[in-house]
Formats: structure tokens, sequence, C-alpha cells
């Protein structure tokens, strides 16, 4: 009931300053001019919506989770950006001249589209196979996405200075307080946040390959705590590095000292860190998500990882707070056997807990490797399939293979706990 609350006064929220600017006075809402303002009230709310999302609020992410409430953000962009078409369109069929205030509006609607694209360069190859040579380097991405605080403050000025604005002392303070508050919460985002970070004196421990392309990093200072499964957003302060955080999942169980997260090279900012030197200052804002174990529960899990997707799992699986004789079955899809980085550990755990360990390799001759289908996932459960809690963490494609096969299995929606590689 919390989140629909939640989540239908963000939409409605629009609604307010449509209230503020209609009610009790002459606009006709049929009018060009009033559907003009219309869009442009909402547009206006949603990018400020965006804004204040974006700062990462802590309450939002124990409600939703950081992935499903950046589901909601691209959505919201998505809306933000017709209903600014919209507005822009209609007033320029209305007004024939142009004005400061109408430039404003025009050069915040060309910060909007110049990010969007540059959004959709991000998005496409992980879609697309035969364009991930042409994709654009992650960091440049996030630095054009703090061109939205530019666009938001043209936008802001432009509804600021329009006559309806004016009109009336309380628009005039809608008009301020609406900025105010998604500002608040960017500038706490990118200024209070990681001075708290800087204050803890965490600072890179060790640095240790564990194949050609995945590394264990372990940390030295007062790691802030965290249950198993969750991530943070890390920025290690190394002048060959960029300056934007990254989010990891904590590989490391919560009693463990100093903590770690263990990181695939899978572009250029991962692929640098194998040069990371131990004493290398970390920034760390987190922990954040809701893919944890439920707590004081007994229900037997299914886990389900792909590739550095067992991360949390294996967080989980080494935490207290998995008590040795709850039921797991953990599966664990890779392409190569040298990417079953943490086989032996896995196997250790399996002496020691309820753990039924099934490592699959995508790529190993003279083997046939079993699809992960509902028939498979039965065949090495205790009982039946309703009974169980399940959880995934992979990619995309694995996860979008998998909801079918839940369905078939009879697990309910409610009962599937997924973390994908997207955020």
């Amino acid at each position: 009931m919390r989140r629909f609350a939640l989540l239908a006064g963000g939409i409605l929220f629009p609604l307010v300053p449509l209230l503020f600017y209609f009610y009790g006075n002459f606009y006709d809402l049929t009018e060009p001019y009033s559907l003009s303002m219309i869009f442009g009230l909402i547009s206006y709310v949603y990018f400020h919506e965006v804004l204040f999302i974006a700062g990462r609020i802590s309450f939002l992410d124990r409600i939703f989770g950081q992935d499903r409430v950046m589901v909601y953000h691209r959505y919201l962009v998505a809306a933000a950006l017709v209903t600014a078409f919209l507005h822009r369109q209609i007033k320029m069929s209305v007004f024939s001249y142009s004005s400061g205030q109408i430039l404003l509006g025009s050069l915040a609607f060309l910060v909007f589209g110049t990010l969007s694209l540059a959004s959709l360069f991000m998005v496409i190859p992980s879609r697309l196979g035969f364009l991930k040579k042409i994709s654009p380097d992650y960091n440049l991405i996030k630095g054009l996405h703090n061109l939205l605080v530019l666009g938001l403050f043209l936008m802001s000025l432009h509804v600021f200075f329009a006559s309806s604005t004016w009109e009336t002392s309380s628009r005039l303070i809608l008009a301020i307080l609406i900025p105010l508050v998604s500002l608040g919460a960017w500038i706490n985002l990118k200024f209070v946040r990681p001075l708290k970070g800087w204050q803890r004196g965490l600072v890179v421990g060790e640095n240790r390959g564990l194949n050609d392309s995945i590394r264990q990093i372990g940390f030295k200072g007062n790691l802030p705590s965290f249950r198993a499964g969750q991530f943070g957003f890390f920025r290690f302060v190394d002048p060959s590095l960029s300056r934007e955080e990254h989010p990891f999942s904590f590989s490391s169980a919560p009693e463990e000292v100093g903590g770690s997260i263990t990181v695939k090279a899978l572009g250029n900012y991962t692929r640098s860190l194998a040069d990371l030197k131990p004493g290398t200052p970390v920034v760390l804002d987190g922990p954040y998500g809701r893919f944890t174990l439920e707590p004081d529960s007994d229900k037997p899990l299914i886990m389900i990882a792909g590739g550095i997707g067992i991360t949390p799992f294996y967080s989980q699986l080494k935490s207290g707070e998995l008590r040795n004789d709850r039921e797991v079955l953990l599966i664990w899809a890779v392409k190569r056997r040298e990417d079953l980085v943490y086989d032996e550990e896995l196997i250790g755990l399996a002496q020691k807990k309820n753990l039924t360990y099934l490592p699959l390799i995508r790529h190993e001759e003279g083997k046939e490797v079993p699809t992960i289908t509902a028939e498979f996932i039965k065949s090495h459960l205790n009982q039946p399939p309703l009974n169980y809690t399940a959880y995934f963490c992979g990619s995309p494609v694995m996860f979008k293979s998998l909801k079918r096969e839940w369905k078939k299995l009879g697990i309910l929606p409610r009962d599937v706990h997924y973390e994908k590689f997207s955020l």
C-alpha cells in the first residue's frame, strides 16, 4: 500500500501546480494557451522529480530498491520529454514572437534532447550486439547527465519569468520551492555525501586478480554497515581514473573485517582497476538495494547467478544472516571454467551448510551443458517449488528467459527477487 501511494503521488504530483495555476481563474482549458501551460507544468514537475530521485533518496531505496527507482526514473524522463515537446509546439503555434523567457525554455529543451540522445547511445549497444564496438564511454555518459542540472536551471527560469507565475504569490512560491527541493537532493548527492564518504578514511587494502578478467578489491577503514546482497557506489581517488562513481555489490559478508567487492573487466573503467594500488583512497556512497534475504524466514531458497552475478550470493552464503540448516539451491552459470573464481569456497560452504551447488559452464569441451529450465530446477529441489523463494542476479537476457521458468514452476511473483546488470 505504501509503494502504491508513493508511486501514485509521484505520477499525480503535477496536479498540485495545475491547481495553483488554474483554480478560480479565467483560463479556458480548451484554448491552445491553456493546453500549452498544462503540458509545460507537467514536464516541469516531472523533470524536477527526475533530478530529485537521481539523488538516491534513502527512503525510496528502502521501499522500492534503487534499481526499481531508476526504472521509474527512465519512464519519468520519457513522459517529461513528451510533455515538454507538446508544450513547445503548442506555444510556438500561439506566439509568433520570441522573448527571453521563451528562449530560456527552448534552450532547456535543447539540453534535455541532447541528454536523451546520449542515453540512447548508452542503452542501444546493450540491446544490439553489433554496436558494442562503437558504444560511448560510460564516464562520458555520466558526465553528460550532469547537464540535467543546467537544463533544469534554464527551465526553472523559464517558469519563474512566465507572466502567469507572477499573477499570484502562491505560484511564485511554488516556482521557487520545487527547484529548491530537487536541487537540494542533487547538492546532497554531489557534495555532502562525498564529503562524508571521504571522512570515513576508507582505502584499498588489497587488489587481487582471481583470473584474467575478475578481481577482488578489499578495503581498510570505516566501512558503513550493510546487509549481504547490497551494493554501493564507489569512487577510487586515483588520477588515472575518472571522478565518476560506479556501482559494485559487496562480495564480503557484513561480519568480515574490511569488506570487499568483486569486479569483472567489462569496460575501460573496470579494466583500469587492475592498476589500483593499496592505500588508494575510496569514497563510498551506500549501501543500497533490497536484494537481501528475508529476515527471520526459514523458506528454502533458489539462487541463480549469471557470471559475475555470483557476487551478492557469495556475500549471503557467507553471512550469518543465512542459517546453516536453511535449504539453498545455488546455480552458477558461467562461460568458462576459469570464471568459477569462488568454486573452491562454494564447495567448502556446501559441506557446512544445507547447500546444493551446481556450476554450469557454457563452453567446455566434451560436456553437454543443461539449460536452466523449470524441469532442471525442479529436479534438484527437495520440496514442491511453491515453497521456495527465488533470487536471480545476472544479465537482462538471462532474466527474461528465467521469467517463463518461474511461472512454470508456480513460484509467485512476490517470491521472486532479482537484480539485473542494467542499473
